[in-house]
C-alpha cells in the first residue's frame, strides 16, 4: 500500500486511510481522488520552479547586458580621452619640433 502525506501536518500515512493518525485531519475523498490531488500539487511546484527559473536567467541576462553596457561606455570613454589627448599632442609635438629646428 503506497503512502502519501498528510496535507496538513505533512506526515506520512496510508493511502487508503481516511484520517492521518497524527493530526486527524481527514483524507481527500478516494485513493483516486488523492493521486489526482498530488498531481495537481506537483504540476504546480513544477510550474512554480519553471517560473522561477526563468526569472533567474532573465535576470542573468539582465545582468549581462547591462555591464556590457558599461564596459562599451567605459571604453568609448577611454576612447574619447585618447583622442582628445592625441587632437593636443600632435599640434603641441610638431610646435616643438619646429621650435627645435627638427622641421
Amino acid at each position: 500500500m503506497p503512502m502519501i502525506n498528510c496535507r496538513d501536518c505533512s506526515k506520512k500515512m496510508s493511502s487508503s486511510a481516511e484520517v492521518c493518525p497524527k493530526c486527524g485531519c481527514k483524507a481527500i475523498g478516494t485513493e483516486e481522488e488523492r493521486i489526482i490531488a498530488s498531481k495537481e500539487r506537483w504540476d504546480a511546484f513544477q510550474a512554480k520552479s519553471l517560473k522561477r527559473e526563468q526569472e533567474r536567467i532573465t535576470k542573468s541576462r539582465t545582468r549581462k547586458a547591462e555591464q556590457e553596457e558599461k564596459e562599451i561606455a567605459e571604453a568609448t570613454q577611454k576612447e574619447k580621452k585618447a583622442l582628445i589627448a592625441l587632437v593636443f599632442l600632435i599640434p603641441l609635438a610638431y610646435y616643438v619640433l619646429k621650435l627645435t629646428g627638427h622641421i
